[in-house]
């Protein structure tokens, strides 16, 4: 697993799936995991930049069996 947030995000917008992926997520039931996420912290964190911040919220999101579900089917589109 990538350890730099900031490469992660940049590797899956250059992998040439990002319509698939939106897709996997789109068919996935994203809405505990939505309600999981502070949206005005989440917002704030990607403005500055807060990487740390949203590393841990993207663990609070694994670390459930819907996060860890998307995760797989990400992981499954962009390793074909």
């Amino acid at each position: 697993m990538m350890k730099d947030l900031g490469a992660m995000v940049k590797y899956l917008q250059n992998s040439g799936n990002s319509e698939k992926i939106m897709e996997a997520v789109s068919k996935t039931d994203t809405r505990r995991l939505e309600e999981m996420v502070d949206k005005d912290a989440l917002s704030k964190a990607l403005e500055k930049g807060d990487t740390k911040s949203l590393e841990n919220m993207l663990r609070q999101v694994l670390n459930t069996g819907e996060g860890r579900e998307l995760a797989k089917k990400i992981s499954g589109i962009v390793n074909k």
